[in-house]
């Protein structure tokens, strides 16, 4: 899966749902959505990866293995990352070769109804 096919640019929108974080260690999967965020989109292009989130206080998560937990902390630093990359260092305008932007739009999760804590 991590292997992305050459073929697949210039696209307006790429989406998951439930994927990165079921393919070994959360470093595989966060290279996995920088790869296909920079691979497959055009550059203004939209991604929307649905993820599992651990909604503890950002401390210890599974870190490898067949599935995954990603914090808000996780998400966070990868945006600031990218973000670093993405401008020129003369300004905050984007040129056309730049990576493409990663943004975190929301951060969702849901909660039990019958205990109340957060369903992870």
């Amino acid at each position: 899966m991590t292997a992305i096919d050459q073929d697949l640019t210039g696209f307006d929108f790429t989406w998951s749902s439930c994927c990165f974080e079921q393919i070994g260690s959360r470093q595989t999967g966060l290279r996995f959505v920088v790869d296909s965020v920079e691979q497959t989109l055009y550059d203004r292009g939209i991604a929307y990866y649905a993820i599992e989130l651990n909604l503890s206080p950002n401390k210890g998560t599974l870190d490898h293995g067949p599935v995954v937990f990603y914090r808000e902390r996780d998400m966070r630093a990868l945006v600031e990352r990218r973000a670093s990359s993405v401008c020129e260092t003369s300004g905050t305008r984007c040129s056309r070769s730049s990576p493409r932007r990663i943004r975190v739009i929301s951060i969702r999760a849901s909660i039990c109804r019958r205990t109340g804590k957060p369903r992870i």
